[in-house]
């Protein structure tokens, strides 16, 4: 019964870990921005419409006006905060295509066509960079999580509530039963200790291949927040270990 207790309880703190460390919106931008990640990816994209523009033998600075940073990093934020809360993100702060129209007319050289054609293209490079996939990608693990581990949690929550019942009457010294569930407490606190330890120490992300290297650094970032997530639950389970250990010496 102990083992079996100390496993769902388990169960309970990685789930409560990765609800706590994985699911924050906030959570996301802040480590996005703690990442590098929005200067990083603003830098590729610019350098991506310099190139366009020199193929074009247009200005490399034409359409810096319009692609500012402080634009970028606010589309770019609310497309995530939109897409994490499952909605769809809309074109309204994505749309630049009447700014890059005005940016290069200021270019007396270029034909209609080639106006528009790089335009569209520009456009369409910076919805790109805007619409990045991880407010998609965190939502759709969120949904996973909740569809399949939450029933888990449900079953894992009523297996402790019966194993505490069952060792606090099946022995008549309550004591007994109180030792017992401060050893399941304990144990399963170990196990998220041992597997937080393993993960600090091997550092098993350094081994994904992510491109670019920013969305890597965001990676690598948000998994060692969760560990330090399931190193504070793992200390919280063995200070309550101990709080029981100590009720049960005490009846």
């Amino acid at each position: 019964v102990v083992v079996i207790m100390a496993a769902n309880i388990f169960v309970m703190l990685m789930g409560a870990g990765i609800q706590i460390g994985l699911f924050q919106n906030a959570r996301v931008t802040d480590t996005l921005s703690s990442s590098g990640y929005y200067h990083e990816s603003y830098q590729d994209l610019l350098d991506e419409v310099h190139a366009k523009m020199s193929e074009a033998d247009c200005p490399e600075n034409a359409c810096d006006d319009v692609i500012t940073y402080d634009n970028y990093l606010f589309a770019t934020r609310n497309h995530v905060q939109m897409a994490l809360n499952g909605q769809t993100p809309t074109a309204e702060y994505t749309d630049i295509s009447t700014e890059v129209a005005d940016a290069l007319d200021g270019v007396s050289y270029l034909t209609d066509d080639s106006r528009e054609e790089i335009g569209q293209e520009v456009l369409e490079l910076y919805q790109q960079y805007v619409g990045n996939i991880i407010g998609e990608s965190m939502y759709g693990i969120k949904q996973i999580f909740y569809n399949i581990f939450g029933i888990n949690m449900v079953f894992a929550g009523l297996n402790i509530v019966v194993s505490i019942l069952i060792l606090l009457f099946m022995d008549h010294y309550k004591h007994r039963g109180m030792k017992k569930i401060a050893t399941a407490v304990g144990l399963a606190s170990f196990t998220v200790l041992a597997v937080s330890i393993v993960i600090v120490i091997f550092k098993p992300y350094s081994k994904l291949y992510i491109e670019p290297d920013y969305l890597y650094l965001f990676v690598a970032a948000y998994i060692r927040f969760m560990t330090k997530v399931f190193i504070c639950l793992s200390a919280g389970g063995a200070v309550l270990a101990a709080i029981v250990q100590f009720a049960g010496a005490g009846m």
